[in-house]
C-alpha cells in the first residue's frame, strides 16, 4: 500500500513541483537579498514558503532563514520596507534607521526590488549555459510525426516515421532546416525529398502548398507547407563550445521572454484564449519534465523562471513591478510620490487582481483535469 503510494504519479509530481518551485523562489528571493545587502539594507528574514515555519535557523546577524508549510512562493522580509511598521515607528535610534529600506535613495530601492526578477532571468542564462555545455543543444530531428490528410506529403506517399535526409540533394538534419527549406521554396516548385524508411531510401517529389495556418500565438500566417507534423520522440544533439553555449543561452532566454510577453499581450487584448496554468498544471508538468531527464527538467525550470521574472515585473501593486512603478512616479514627481491613501487603494486593487488571476488559474486546472 505504502509502496504503491510512493510510486504514484501524483506524489511524484507533487514532490517535483515543490523542488522546482523552491529552487526558483530561492533564486528570486536571493536576488532581493543580495541587492539589499549590496546597498546596506537590513534583512530580517528569508523564507521559502508561507505560513507556519517547518524548520530554520537564525544567523549571527539576526536574520531568520526558514522553510514554511505552504511552498507556493517565498519572501525576504526587509527592514523598513513600510515606514509605518511597528519596529520602525517605535525606533528612536537614527543610527539603526539608516539601515531601513525607506531611508535609501530611490535608485537603491528600485535596485533591491528589480533584483528578484533579474535573478530569474540570470538563472535561465546560467542554467542553459551549463546544460548546453554538458549535453549540447538538442533539436527535433527530421523524423515525421504525423502526415495531414489531403496535403502534398500524403499524396506523395510520405508516412509517419519516415526520416527526411535531403531536399533537392541538400542535406537537412533538423526540423528547423526542413521547415525553412520548404518555406523558402518558390510557387509551383517541386521538391525532391530523399527519405529513409526503415532500411530503404526513397525519392519522393512534392509541391508545397501556400496555406493559411496559426502559429503558437494563434496568429493567422501564410506559409508554404507539405502537411507534416513534428515528432517529439526523436531529437539530435549538437555539441557546442562554451562561447556558443553562452550565446545560445542568451538567445533562448531572449526569444522565450519575447514569446511570453507577446502571449500575455494577446491574452489581455482577447486575440488569444487565456490558457493559464495554475499550481496543478505546474505540478503535473514538473513530474513529466523530471521523467524526461535532466535536459527536459532544466528546460522546464528555465521556462518557469522566465515566467516568474516577467510576472513579477508587471506594473501591478503588490508585485515587484508595482513597487518599481511607485518609485518611478516618485522620480517623476521630484520625490513626492503617490499619497498613502492612493497607494492603499492601488494595493487593494492589485491584490484583488492577483487573487482573481490565481482563482482563474485554479479553475482552468480543475476543469482541465477533472472535466
Amino acid at each position: 500500500m505504502i509502496e504503491s503510494f510512493l510510486q504514484s504519479q501524483v506524489l511524484y509530481s507533487a514532490v517535483m513541483f515543490i523542488v522546482v518551485l523552491s529552487i526558483l523562489v530561492f533564486v528570486h528571493e536571493l536576488g532581493h537579498y543580495l541587492a539589499a545587502k549590496s546597498v546596506k539594507v537590513k534583512v530580517k528574514a528569508f523564507s521559502i514558503g508561507f505560513g507556519k515555519e517547518i524548520f530554520g535557523f537564525t544567523r549571527k546577524n539576526g536574520e531568520r532563514w526558514k522553510f514554511c508549510l505552504l511552498p507556493l512562493g517565498g519572501y525576504v522580509s526587509i527592514y523598513g520596507m513600510d515606514p509605518e511598521e511597528d519596529d520602525i515607528k517605535d525606533e528612536k535610534n537614527e543610527e539603526k534607521l539608516k539601515d531601513a529600506f525607506y531611508k535609501k535613495n530611490v535608485l537603491a530601492r528600485i535596485w533591491i526590488v528589480f533584483a528578484g526578477p533579474l535573478a530569474n532571468f540570470l538563472f535561465a542564462v546560467v542554467a542553459l549555459t551549463m546544460l548546453f555545455s554538458a549535453y549540447g543543444i538538442k533539436q527535433a530531428s527530421t523524423v515525421i510525426g504525423d502526415v495531414m490528410p489531403n496535403m502534398p506529403a500524403q499524396e506523395a506517399g510520405l508516412l509517419a516515421g519516415d526520416k527526411v535526409l535531403a531536399i533537392n540533394d541538400e542535406k537537412v538534419t533538423t526540423w528547423t532546416d526542413l521547415v525553412e527549406f520548404i518555406s523558402k521554396s518558390s510557387a509551383n516548385e517541386e521538391l525532391d525529398f530523399k527519405v529513409q524508411r526503415g532500411e530503404e531510401v526513397l525519392n519522393l517529389v512534392m509541391k508545397p502548398e501556400h496555406t493559411e495556418t496559426e502559429n503558437i500565438l494563434e496568429e493567422k500566417i501564410q506559409k508554404r507547407m507539405i502537411g507534416v507534423r513534428i515528432s517529439t520522440d526523436y531529437s539530435i544533439s549538437e555539441d557546442v563550445s562554451f562561447t556558443q553555449a553562452v550565446e545560445n543561452s542568451f538567445a533562448h532566454t531572449y526569444n522565450m521572454t519575447v514569446l511570453i510577453l507577446k502571449s500575455v499581450k494577446r491574452m489581455i487584448t482577447g486575440e488569444m484564449k487565456a490558457d493559464v496554468g495554475g499550481p496543478l498544471t505546474i505540478a503535473e508538468q514538473s513530474g513529466k519534465a523530471a521523467q524526461g531527464g535532466i535536459y527536459a527538467l532544466v528546460m522546464f525550470m528555465v521556462m518557469i523562471s522566465i515566467n516568474l521574472g516577467i510576472l513579477n515585473l508587471l506594473p501591478i501593486p503588490a508585485l515587484d513591478g508595482g513597487h518599481i512603478m511607485y518609485s518611478l512616479i516618485e522620480i517623476l514627481t521630484f520625490g513626492k510620490g503617490l499619497h498613502d491613501k492612493i497607494k492603499m487603494v492601488a494595493n487593494a486593487i492589485g491584490i484583488g487582481l492577483l487573487v482573481m488571476l490565481m482563482g482563474f488559474a485554479f479553475y482552468k486546472d480543475i476543469t482541465r483535469i477533472f472535466f
